[in-house]
């Protein structure tokens, strides 16, 4: 099985004054001919915000914008009247559909830690619309091998877009990540390592998957989207 790895070190950086953002595809300045997306992935960022900053009102259309906060509390506010606070354990999920515009704030006294996600949508021009809900990720039952569906799937937050996003916590145990026939899975490690034979992953690597596969979880957090390819 050939794996397509994607190291930490890979990944494009923007820098500023108060955001630290790596890019694990093509985003900002940052290009790479072989970055452009997964399916219908297209950004996933790795996001450090500074106390009391963010990012002012701007635009987007026609994307699916997933927005999964790790530390921190960042609030929201758009041009449909979207309004929330997220924080550890919550997630957002935005549909720029047709336009809209939305600020994202660091209103309090800690940095936040953000993963923020972008898939195409299956439709354009699509009602703009924002959901939010909270999910128990400090307290996952995620034995034998189980994710949490933060959006799309199931039972995740509703995306114009057959994808979805999970969030996983494993302590030293081999799983089996299942990969249909016609799909992909981009996992992501958020903390600590995989180990998949004899390749080790850490925190910020990631994988391409188009195939299932066991892997042995060295104390970890992974982030999978999966996706038609």
């Amino acid at each position: 099985m050939k794996l397509n790895v994607i190291l930490s070190s890979s990944r494009g950086v923007t820098q500023t004054d108060w955001l630290k953002s790596f890019h694990s595809f093509n985003f900002n300045n940052y290009y790479s001919p072989r970055r452009d997306g997964f399916g219908s992935l297209v950004v996933l960022n790795e996001d450090f915000v500074a106390a009391h900053k963010g990012f002012g009102m701007h635009g987007h259309a026609d994307m699916e914008i997933v927005t999964v906060v790790l530390s921190g509390a960042l609030s929201h506010t758009d041009s449909t009247g979207g309004k929330g606070e997220v924080k550890f354990g919550e997630v957002q999920a935005m549909s720029a559909g047709t336009g809209v515009r939305h600020s994202e704030m660091n209103a309090g006294d800690d940095e936040v830690h953000l993963f923020q996600i972008w898939i195409m949508p299956a439709t354009s021009g699509i009602k703009p619309s924002y959901r939010q809900k909270k999910f128990d990720m400090t307290e996952l039952d995620l034995e034998e091998g189980k994710f949490v569906e933060l959006a799309g799937g199931k039972s995740g937050l509703a995306i114009h877009q057959d994808a979805c996003v999970m969030f996983g916590r494993f302590d030293l145990e081999v799983i089996f990540i299942d990969v249909a026939v016609g799909r992909g899975k981009y996992v992501h490690v958020i903390s600590g390592s995989l180990l998949i034979g004899d390749l080790r992953l850490g925190a910020g690597d990631a994988v391409e998957l188009n195939e299932g596969v066991l892997v042995d979880t060295q104390g970890c957090e992974l982030l999978v989207i999966d996706v038609k390819i």
